[in-house]
């Protein structure tokens, strides 16, 4: 099942208000904008020195048809509690889920089906990165995952 194959908790709380996905759209790093105007468009601060993986697209089926998530993949050199502790300054606790050094925020707030997500994963752990063509960087420490429901 294509929820499965996305593994984190971010995309799928952003799925779990939709009916079900019918399809997915890949694209790499060199299709789309610089890791720093993806980040801003997301409305998420701009983390330095990213990789930027690839970028998703699932969408919805049924009653929803016309809804999608996208999501973008990005590793850092940095320690997950690094890119944690970056975030934490700039976005502050408020939707913060911590997941031993890693974790998860949720907007808006204490939404059960959040219309943005921001994950901090550990290199090793899985998630949807996993599906990415583009390889994780032999330096690389922690990976992001940003995904938006429209």
């Amino acid at each position: 099942m294509t929820i499965k194959a996305l593994g984190t908790v971010g995309i799928l709380l952003l799925l779990s208000g939709m009916k079900g996905v019918i399809s997915q759209e890949v694209r790499s790093p060199g299709d789309v904008s610089s890791s720093k105007s993806i980040m801003l468009s997301y409305g998420f601060p701009v983390l330095s020195g990213v990789t930027h993986l690839c970028q998703e697209r699932v969408y919805a089926y049924g009653d929803d048809a016309n809804r999608h998530i996208t999501w973008d993949a990005f590793s850092s050199s940095l320690e997950p509690g690094q890119v944690v502790n970056f975030f934490r300054r700039e976005l502050g606790d408020a939707g913060f889920n911590p997941k031993g050094g890693s974790g998860t925020w949720r907007f808006p707030v204490g939404s059960e089906s959040p219309d943005r997500v921001l994950t901090v994963l550990n290199v090793e752990e899985e998630g949807p990165h996993s599906n990415c063509k583009e390889r994780i960087p032999s330096g690389a420490k922690s990976v992001l995952i940003l995904s938006r429901k429209r």
